[in-house]
């Protein structure tokens, strides 16, 4: 079987995800087609996943991808995010679609009511055009199918923990609530946009950087970037994937901030080399478990300084962090990205 991976976006969680269906099903041959964008350079992909990288604009990007898939060489469209799952719209292939929304657009909440409906009425639509498989990446996105279209097919396939061409974290040995204080490093990986609300890490390391040393991988907007050096952020740029994990196993705790989410890898990388995830409360991080402590900086510093201060707390985040890593079952998530694919050919024949 042959698989096109399309992204509008190769850099971050994306990029990892794809690395993360090529390992999880080797015997089959996948290849990405993905914009030309800054930051991209920092991707490690095996070097039997070919990437063919396209400049200009989206639509040059569709248009590429549907012109490789009309020639027959490809059995499955596989389509990441909003943006790339545009190529729905484009008619005179044969291959079968998968669409991952990696959180669906009109969970954005940097935009107005007005604009998530339009969101959501362009997904409805979308996914009414022809039989395709949704992959979800947690039980809420799958939900969230369901709701736009009853008739639709999701399958679930979890976020597994990826290393250097594909091979898995699960040898990793949890730390001890004790030993996890002795860096006060707080650390966040993602792309500096609002997505990921940079703003709130920033406004929560400007109360606690004269205690802890706060760190975000990544890069991405120049003035987000900017709030969060003058906050005493330390921020990394974008680094290999196997520097990001450096910069993680080197921290005592990972502080997710995003406004809203899909299943972030980041999280679950974080989980998978033993280091305890406090997340924003959001409603997908809820539904994987993850540990949450409220929405504002005052909650989320507050759950910083307790984590640090008291083992009680610092025992229940690790136990609730470690029972996440315990979940992710890369066989079932094997398994179920394989009956994806075998559904979109055989409803695309």
């Amino acid at each position: 079987m042959k698989v096109l991976h399309v992204t509008e976006a190769l850099g971050g969680g994306v990029s990892t995800a794809i690395l993360n269906y090529q390992a999880l099903t080797p015997e089959m041959h996948h290849c990405v087609i993905a914009r030309e964008r800054v930051g991209q350079s920092t991707y490690n992909f095996p070097s039997e996943l070919s990437v063919t990288l396209v400049p200009g604009s989206l639509a040059a990007l569709l248009l590429s991808a549907i012109r490789m898939v009309r020639r027959g060489d490809f059995d499955v469209l596989h389509l990441h995010s909003s943006l790339a799952g545009l190529a729905r719209i484009i008619p005179g292939h044969r291959a079968g679609i998968v669409y991952t929304p990696h959180c669906y657009a009109f969970e954005r909440t940097d935009v107005g009511p007005l604009a998530r409906v339009l969101y959501k009425s362009v997904e409805r639509g979308l996914l009414s055009i022809r039989r395709q498989c949704v992959v979800a990446v947690s039980g809420r996105e799958a939900e969230l199918t369901t709701e736009l279209s009853n008739s639709s097919t999701s399958i679930v396939v979890g976020n597994v923990s990826p290393t250097d061409h594909g091979a898995y974290l699960r040898a990793s040995s949890p730390r001890t609530a004790e030993a996890s204080v002795e860096r006060s490093r707080v650390v966040m990986v993602g792309r500096i946009f609002p997505q990921k609300d940079p703003q709130l890490f920033a406004d929560i390391a400007a109360r606690l950087s004269s205690r802890f040393e706060f760190v975000w991988v990544g890069d991405g907007e120049a003035g987000l970037k900017e709030s969060l050096v003058e906050s005493g952020v330390r921020v990394t740029g974008w680094i290999p994937a196997e520097q990001v994990l450096d910069e993680v196993r080197a921290s005592s705790l990972y502080l997710h901030t995003a406004a809203w989410e899909g299943a972030p890898i980041s999280a679950a990388e974080a989980a998978a080399v033993g280091v305890s995830v406090i997340s924003r409360d959001i409603k997908s991080m809820v539904s994987l478990g993850y540990p949450v402590a409220g929405n504002t900086a005052e909650s989320l510093s507050m759950a910083v300084t307790h984590y640090f201060d008291c083992l009680d707390y610092r025992t229940t985040v690790q136990a609730k962090t470690q029972y996440f890593n315990r979940t992710v079952d890369v066989m079932s998530s094997r398994t179920a990205l394989i009956d994806a694919y075998a559904f979109a050919i055989g409803d695309s024949r």
